[in-house]
């Protein structure tokens, strides 16, 4: 079976993921008829617009032409629907609402009127690695990979320090290519805007690729078009040069999976699965070998996406196996689990794709009375409603008002007493959450505690006199003397994004909350 497709208005979210709706042809049943049909959104990258498809990519260059352009500013086109254009774009009939669901951006070029599709535009930026592209519509899942983050600068050299969580399959976490656009999507502001410019437009499960500016000034790149009278169509991009530069030099990593090479009894290392990267290219054939020619005509086509002219040098710090660690040395999963628990998780595919958490919604009855808590924890008691669903817990929480004989300034928010929230989980021990409020955008790590050896409210009297001393650090040194706690920090990158309303922003923030909370908890 040949196909052709004629566009790819927009991705749907079903029960078991994001799909890609198209519509195409058969080109191997005449009268040429559409239909539609979808696709993994996995498979972004194998998907162009208008050429022909079957186990490779064929371009016929007689037909369609590939022309080069050399944007200087980018920025500068609208997003419109396909039907707003001057011609109607397809040879047969299709249906109405392709006209209307299918988004282009319209940019001049020397004076000549050029369209691409809004699909293509996302192809070619985000979804060119099938490892990343099926996180791209879920709101915070590829954060949710990062535990901590640090940069440093040593000699004009720049360095990311990732600690990855366990959410990142291990045999990403050890993929260069991998790493170099996980990286690149998450810190390159320009791309990382862009990207949730699209993610915030979903809206009732669908998204239509629409932006509100694409992520580069400039761009070189060479397009198969289609022309018309007024304007030029590019149906799919055969090569891109974008001025962009990685923002670090060096990655180093950390990730539960990388650890010392265990050893044989002859002290030799025990040697496992390499792994391997993406290829740099696809196979993309001109068109089909007849049984006249033994030689395939090629054209040159590079695997869709950014290409980084300097990569960065990536590091990947080895910890200790389980085994090897000393017992007296226990992480923060394994000191405050609180039980065995049964999670909803999608069953990887046939392919071994990578399972997702789904977290369900909490939209439902309060088990706060919100009327009474601060806007600066609303977001915390909310995730803990969340977490409390996923794991089927009971828990109790207790509002706690900074006291009368704290002097310090940071007992107060716009002249009111800070406030903080303790949650209790019945467990044998009892575990503590306790969150400060950061209406006045503050914010403390979430402190997580057990085993106190003295009377609670004495407790917690004088560690929010010594908190708020201190200017909003806790103090490790009284903590170690009176319990056993430790720190959990707040999510990385929470922004209110543009064009993503305050419920979208609350949602995803509450998710990734409970997620670290579950990643400590659930063990």
């Amino acid at each position: 079976m040949s196909i052709e497709i004629f566009s790819i208005p927009y991705a749907q979210l079903k029960k078991d993921g994001w799909y890609l709706q198209s519509l195409e042809i058969d080109l191997n049943i005449k009268p040429y008829t559409t239909k539609y049909n979808e696709y993994p959104i996995s498979q972004s990258a194998l998907l162009p617009i208008g050429v022909k498809i079957d186990k490779g990519i064929h371009i016929d260059k007689a037909s369609r032409p590939i022309k080069d352009y050399k944007f200087i500013d980018f920025s500068k086109g609208t997003i419109e629907p396909l039907g707003s254009l001057s011609h109607k774009v397809y040879p047969i009939d299709v249906p109405n609402e392709i006209y209307t669901e299918t988004m282009v951006y319209s940019i001049m070029y020397e004076g000549r009127l050029t369209v691409f599709f809004t699909f293509e535009l996302f192809r070619q930026f985000l979804a060119y690695d099938n490892r990343i592209c099926r996180y791209l519509l879920e709101p915070s899942m590829l954060e949710m990979c990062i535990d901590n983050e640090d940069e440093a600068e040593i000699d004009g050299q720049t360095t990311l320090k990732l600690d990855l969580s366990s959410t990142m399959q291990g045999g990403l976490a050890k993929s260069n290519d991998f790493i170099n656009h996980f990286v690149f999507l998450l810190y390159n502001k320009e791309l990382n805007k862009y990207w949730k410019e699209i993610l915030n437009t979903t809206d009732d499960g669908s998204n239509h690729f629409e932006f509100k500016k694409p992520p580069f000034k400039k761009l070189s790149c060479s397009a198969q078009i289609k022309e018309y009278a007024d304007f030029d169509l590019v149906l799919n991009i055969t090569g891109m040069d974008v001025d962009f530069d990685f923002p670090f030099d060096e990655l180093e990593i950390t990730h539960p999976s990388i650890v010392e090479t265990a050893k044989n009894s002859e002290g030799k290392p025990k040697h496992g699965r390499m792994e391997t990267d993406v290829p740099e290219k696809f196979d993309f054939e001109d068109q089909e070998q007849t049984p006249n020619t033994k030689k395939t005509s090629q054209v040159s086509i590079e695997r869709p996406g950014l290409k980084f002219k300097k990569k960065p040098k990536v590091k990947r710090v080895k910890t200790k196996t389980k085994s090897d660690k000393p017992r007296s040395k226990k992480t923060i999963s394994e000191e405050f689990k609180l039980k065995d628990i049964k999670l909803s998780f999608q069953e990887p595919g046939s392919k071994g794709d990578v399972s997702v958490p789904i977290l369900t919604d909490f939209k439902d009855e309060p088990a706060f009375d919100f009327t009474s808590i601060p806007g600066g924890l609303q977001l915390f008691c909310n995730a803990i409603s969340l977490l409390a669903k996923i794991m089927e817990l009971h828990y109790k929480y207790e509002l706690i008002e900074f006291g009368p004989e704290i002097k310090s300034s940071f007992a107060f928010i716009n002249g009111a007493r800070r406030n903080a929230v303790l949650i209790t989980f019945p467990s044998q021990p009892a575990i503590h959450l306790l969150e400060i409020d950061s209406s006045d955008e503050r914010f403390i790590s979430t402190l997580i505690f057990k085993d106190l050896t003295i009377d609670k409210s004495k407790f917690l009297k004088e560690l929010l006199s010594r908190l708020a001393t201190s200017g909003g650090s806790w103090d490790m040194e009284y903590l170690k003397s009176k319990c056993v706690a430790d720190k959990i920090r707040h999510p990385k990158k929470l922004g209110d994004y543009e064009r993503m309303t305050k419920e979208k922003v609350d949602d995803s923030l509450t998710k990734r909350i409970a997620f670290n909370l579950l990643n400590i908890l659930g063990g």
